[in-house]
């Protein structure tokens, strides 16, 4: 994501704080955790890396990475066929909320592959 302003400022070295809300939540949270705010500053500038993806250091980026761990077939564990998770997403620097609100939804729904049953995960984040 990229941190910007109309002065064209480096922001590199800035920490950013992530809230999260969760807004509607249909899934079973025995089985679908719901989303949580990262649980570290994101530092402007700085590198990143999840599930052995590196990502480079990069003038005005953070690396803010959504992911979904769960059983291969947690649509059946939690004895659902779909289901679905909205929050809202901002992020604040020094007790300031910076530019947008955004909506993170995450749908699950129940499919099989190769005969198998799995839960198929879709996520979008939009500007709300």
């Amino acid at each position: 994501m990229t941190v910007s302003d109309p002065a064209g400022q480096d922001w590199t070295g800035t920490q950013l704080y992530e809230t999260i809300t969760v807004t509607s939540n249909s899934c079973s949270t025995d089985v679908f955790p719901v989303p949580t705010s990262a649980p570290n500053p994101f530092t402007v500038g700085a590198g990143g890396a999840a599930f052995g993806v590196s990502k480079d250091p990069t003038t005005n980026v953070i690396w803010d990475l959504h992911y979904t761990t769960l059983q291969p077939d947690g649509l059946t564990v939690a004895g659902q066929t779909s289901c679905t998770q909205v929050a809202t997403q901002s992020y604040s620097c020094r007790g300031t909320t910076l530019g947008n609100t955004f909506v993170i939804t995450r749908q699950f729904t129940k499919d099989t592959i190769n005969s198998v049953s799995v839960t198929r995960v879709a996520l979008t984040k939009q500007l709300q």
